[in-house]
Formats: C-alpha cells, structure tokens, sequence
C-alpha cells in the first residue's frame, strides 16, 4: 500500500522549522534551553498548530505535549515527534527536525483526507537535552516509569537556582495527563544521525536497531587551599589535581573496552584562583556502551580509581548517580517497518545503534519503539554547523511517513 501513497514533500518541513526558529535566545542563533522563555514560546506555537490541525491535547506533570487524533478503531496509540528544546548555541535540527516532520504527517493526513486504524499521538518531550536541567531525557524518562515525578519536578538547574518545578509553574506548561498510563502500540522517531557513519558509508538512511547505554556521574574531590608560592609539593591536598588524574587514568581504563565511550565534559575547580591550590573540583563523567556488561564494569572500576586516586594526593572523594540509562534494543516490528519503508522508497540503508541517548530510547524501556536516522554532514552536530541537505530530509520524510502508515494502517477512502 505504501507504493500508492499521495505526494510526499518536505518544503513544508522546511517552513515549520523556519517558524520554530524564531523561537531562540539571540538573533542570529539556535537556543532554546527547556523550560526557558524561548521554549515556552515554541510550546504555545506547537500547541496552537495542534489545535488548529484539529488534535485533542493534553500535558503532562512534566510538560510533555500530547496531540492525539482519533482512529477508526479503539487500540493503542502508535506515537510519533521528539523535542524542542536544545543545547546551547545549538545546530538547527537536533530534536525539532523531528517535530516538525511529526507535525508534516499529521497536516498529510489531513490534507489528503486519510484516516489511520491507530489512534495517533504525536509528541514533544520535556529536557530532552540535559543542558539546563540533569538528568537528560528527562520527559520520555518519566512517561517510561525511569524516574520519579518527584524526581523529574525537584531537578535543580546546572547555573542557576531553580528547579523544574519552578520553571513548569512559573510558564503554567504542566497539566494533569497521566502519561505514564498511555497506551502506546509503539513509537517512533526520525533524528539526524549526529554522527559520521552514513555519510561515510554513503548510505540514505540509518535503520536504528537501539540505543547504547548512558551513565552519567559527578565526583566531587575536596582537599585544602594554600598559597601556590609556599606550600611544599609533599605538603599538599590539591583537589585539583587529584581530578586532573582521575580524568586521565579513567579514560585509558575506558580504552580497554570495545565500542567504550568514556567523555569529561564539566571539570570546575574552587577557589579558580592562579595563585591558590584548588580545595574542590567537580567533573561530570559520561560513559556509554551498548554493552550493558561493559557499561557496568567500567562504572565499578571507575569508582574504585577515583577512591585510589583520591587517597594518594591526600583528599577526598564522593561520587554521585547524575543519570543511569541501560541499553535499549528497539522493537523488531518498528525495525521491520523501517526497513520496508526503506526498501519501498528506493533508498539505501544501513542498521546502526544510536550512540547519543534520545527520547525513543527511553521510551524502548517500556513500548516497542525505533528510529530512523538520515546523515549529518561531516557527523557534526550540537553545533551551529550542523546540516542535513533537503534531499538528505526528504529521503528521511519518505521513510517516516511509510513507516508510520505501515505501524498506523492508514486507510484511503
């Protein structure tokens, strides 16, 4: 049936990211950090176009927005979209490519008078990113049962002293849906790779057979501070440079793991003076591996190094759970299905995993779900520079929208 289908085109696609891309911190940029003035302006946008294209919405405690648009029989709901918000100083297609391809299928339908067996449930998740707000994935984390409300709502800003609570209340962007009760018969979500492989294996689509896991860990080194200028080497407790080791000694661990991915993305010292030795440093570590095993021995031996190295320059050490994500297979039905859509369009795909952690992932924890990726050029991304080109969206549309008429079971009349 997918041969058939009306007339794909993704130059709408493009005018629904031009319309998001007003929502941003500056001129000339992309940031919309969640739960920020600029994020809620896109949620109001989003909100007002499913109202308009005739969904039912609904919110959730943690902000999470919820269309639905009604099928012609009582099953589940087979759900679609990604996130709005980004990280800071961000490319333009992380997470809103994926919104605004969601909201391309339901204007499709509508447009050309189609009905799904499914009910629908198109979706934009709250704190994908993690930059404001730790943990990350931090709405699809809660709809899966992974986290608390109670942890998700007392989430403290990384640079400012404010909860998520405090951001949902003050932007009125919570409402009473109970996500974690919905009904999904799977979901899925379209993303740019982020990464280097299909555009060096010269591939049209990435066909995302799961997501690695993903550990996040903070560790706090405390010493003393003294003068830089009379403080014998022996006499010492540099928190500073006890971290400095840590982080080195903990990535060589790291390479002694297939397919490990070990990072050091936030090191702060305390005073931050040249001229006193550091009493306190703080890093955050993030490790993945699609390994579940691997994931967990490397954390273990992790934690050890820290005590050791902590102990041999005379300070102290504690470590603390920021985020825990295991590994998640997708679905072998959604995989199925992209591949069929794949297939169907006369493209040419590869089956990866996702090394950066997504909405999809999470919610994979608890409903069939699975991905479809379309290159990024030279692999960056979380970055100004970030591109897919139009025929890269539009190979990517083609996949998504027969996919979902596949999982959904549009009916033409």
């Amino acid at each position: 049936m997918t041969a058939s289908l009306p007339p794909i085109d993704a130059r709408r696609v493009f005018e629904i990211l031009d319309d998001l891309q007003r929502f941003t911190e500056g001129a000339g940029r992309t940031q919309r950090l969640a739960l920020s003035k600029e994020d809620a302006l896109a949620r109001a946008y989003f909100n007002d176009w499913m109202l308009a294209s005739g969904l039912n919405v609904e919110t959730d405690p943690v902000g999470n927005q919820f269309g639905f648009r009604a099928g012609t029989e009582e099953l589940a709901c087979v759900g679609f979209g990604s996130h709005l918000d980004t990280v800071k100083d961000a490319g333009e297609f992380d997470g809103t490519l994926g919104m605004a391809v969601g909201m391309y299928f339901v204007e499709w339908l509508n447009g050309y008078g189609l009905t799904t067996s499914h009910p629908l449930c198109l979706i934009n998740f709250t704190n994908e990113e993690g930059v404001r707000f730790v943990p990350s994935i931090m709405g699809s984390a809660y709809m899966a049962e992974q986290i608390t409300l109670e942890a998700a709502l007392n989430a403290k800003a990384l640079e400012e002293d404010v909860t998520v609570k405090d951001e949902l209340t003050r932007r009125n962007l919570s409402g009473p849906f109970d996500s974690t009760q919905l009904n999904l018969h799977c979901f899925l979500e379209l993303h740019i790779e982020q990464g280097p492989v299909l555009e060096r294996e010269e591939k049209d689509i990435g066909i995302v057979e799961g997501v690695q896991g993903m550990y996040w860990t903070e560790y706090i080194f405390e010493g003393r501070a003294q003068h830089t200028g009379t403080t014998p080497l022996n006499m010492r407790k540099n928190a500073g440079q006890a971290a400095t080791h840590f982080v080195h000694e903990a990535y060589q661990l790291s390479l002694r793991y297939d397919q490990h991915l070990l990072s050091n993305g936030v090191f702060e010292v305390a005073p931050n003076a040249p001229n006193i030795i550091p009493s306190r440093a703080r890093i955050i570590l993030d490790s993945r591996n699609p390994s579940a095993q691997a994931l967990t021995e490397v954390q273990e031996k992790v934690d050890h190094l820290a005590q050791e190295i902590a102990k041999s320059y005379h300070v102290n050490v504690s470590a603390e759970a920021v985020e825990r994500y295991a590994p998640v297979s997708f679905h072998p039905d959604v995989i199925s299905a992209v591949s069929t859509a794949v297939s169907d369009a006369g493209l040419h795909g590869q089956r990866m995993f996702s090394g950066a952690g997504h909405d999809a992932g999470l919610i994979g924890m608890k409903h069939p779900a699975g991905m479809i990726f379309i290159p990024s050029r030279d692999g960056i991304s979380h970055n100004p520079k970030e591109y897919s080109s139009p025929d890269q969206i539009q190979n990517g549309l083609e996949v998504y929208i027969r996919a979902l008429t596949q999982l959904a079971n549009v009916l033409r009349h």
